[in-house]
């Protein structure tokens, strides 16, 4: 088969992938190529990216490729990333999730053969490893976590999308649960609904001194929760406006007001947002 050829079916085997992860992984915080891109590789193949970079995930790529030199091809899938640290927390996450030690041997610069302008590795290298590897080529600066489909057979005669995705699923936690970024910084403008504190203060001097620093409708008291800590009781508990603030102006007044634990404060507003 011709190199345009390949071209396009690696395109179709990449648009078989992302349809793949894209209905096993729905939901989730990976981020997917809108349109999908082949280029070509360093190994006179083809390579393609399926999701982009996110701030904790490396980009999902397949690629094509001469990889030995033969007149064969490989199919690659694995995980590509400019910082080494994204691929090793990505090994670490493989290695607890299937008990399985990641092979020390990571292909290198080292061990890639330059010929015409053409590079290629040992296909010996490659048939002594045990897959998913490592790969770290410092002229592209360049790092990798994946597998290398080897057959003497056409790679793409049939694409182990089970593989793939049971690959990826050792990574779901990152992918649906830990990989959104939080703690940054940020300039934010609000329009706020203003609160009346005199009374608010007024109000809760009055439960205090009556003794019923305690939660309205569940009784809970949070002197009973705090015994022990320097943790101050009042901070567990709210001030719920009955009348809700969006409604609009209004004077409130003292038995306007409810002390609630968060607990009951939170299915108080979900009433009222169904009413």
């Amino acid at each position: 088969m011709t190199k345009v050829e390949d071209k396009k079916r690696l395109k179709k085997a990449a648009e078989e992938v992302a349809d793949v992860l894209k209905s096993n992984f729905s939901g989730s915080n990976l981020n997917f190529c809108n349109e999908l891109q082949i280029e070509s590789s360093s190994y006179d193949g083809w390579f393609c990216s399926i999701t982009n970079d996110t701030r904790t995930i490396p980009r999902f790529e397949v690629y094509l490729d001469f990889l030995t030199g033969k007149k064969k091809r490989q199919f690659y899938y694995g995980f590509a990333a400019n910082e080494e640290s994204e691929i090793k927390n990505l090994v670490d996450i493989f290695e607890k999730s299937t008990g399985k030690k990641i092979s020390d041997t990571i292909i290198s610069i080292n061990d890639i053969h330059e010929q015409d302008g053409k590079f290629s590795i040992d296909e010996a290298l490659l048939n002594k490893i045990e897959f998913p590897i490592r790969e770290f080529y410092s002229n592209e600066r360049q790092y990798y976590f994946g597998s290398y489909v080897i057959r003497d057979a056409d790679p793409l005669s049939g694409i182990p999308l089970g593989e793939i995705i049971d690959f990826f699923s050792h990574f779901s936690i990152t992918f649906e649960i830990n990989s959104e970024l939080e703690g940054f910084r940020g300039i934010v403008t609000h329009e706020i609904l203003q609160r009346a504190t005199s009374i608010v203060r007024e109000f809760l001097a009055c439960m205090t001194a009556k003794g019923r620093l305690r939660c309205q409708l569940c009784e809970f008291d949070p002197k009973t929760k705090v015994a022990g800590t320097s943790v101050n009781p009042r901070s567990l508990l709210d001030v719920h406006h009955k009348i809700p603030l969006f409604e609009g102006e209004r004077n409130t007044r003292i038995e306007d007001l409810q002390l609630l634990c968060p607990t009951c404060h939170r299915f108080e507003h979900a009433k009222m947002r169904i009413k």
